[in-house]
């Protein structure tokens, strides 16, 4: 039983993340909002949109926004690291809630998941750079 669960999360998995990589979706421009406030802040001016922008809380999530400098200061970027993070982020929350106590549907849920991977809204949405995924 252990061994199915863990070939249908893969294969979802699998499938999920092919299909964002086939479809090349652009990340929407909210998302640029979330990305810009993360950079401002890393840089030294604060929560800001632009460096010369009010205060204004602009951005969906907090954690979303630090996230996405966090991967620029690694050096990827910006766009693509939050392109990709949304679809790794949904896929490591499958393999978790599949191990853990509640787990009795596990195979249940990785259907869900394969399923997912075949509805193209799903993946336009985890792939489009905001916090969908997280």
């Amino acid at each position: 039983m252990h061994v199915l669960r863990y070939l249908l999360l893969a294969v979802s998995t699998l499938c999920l993340l092919a299909w964002i990589w086939w479809a090349a979706l652009p990340v929407v421009d909210d998302a640029a909002i979330s990305i810009s406030y993360g950079l401002t802040f890393w840089e030294g001016y604060g929560l800001r949109l632009t460096h010369f922008s009010p205060r204004v809380e602009g951005f969906t999530s907090l954690l979303w926004a630090l996230w996405c400098r966090l991967g620029a200061r690694l050096g990827a970027d910006p766009l693509r690291f939050a392109h990709w993070s949304g679809p790794c982020f949904a896929a490591v929350g499958a393999w978790l809630l599949s191990r853990g106590p509640f787990n009795v549907r596990a195979p249940a849920r990785a259907l869900a998941l394969l399923a997912c991977a075949a509805f193209p809204s799903v993946g336009f949405w985890l792939s489009s750079g905001m916090e969908t995924g997280l």
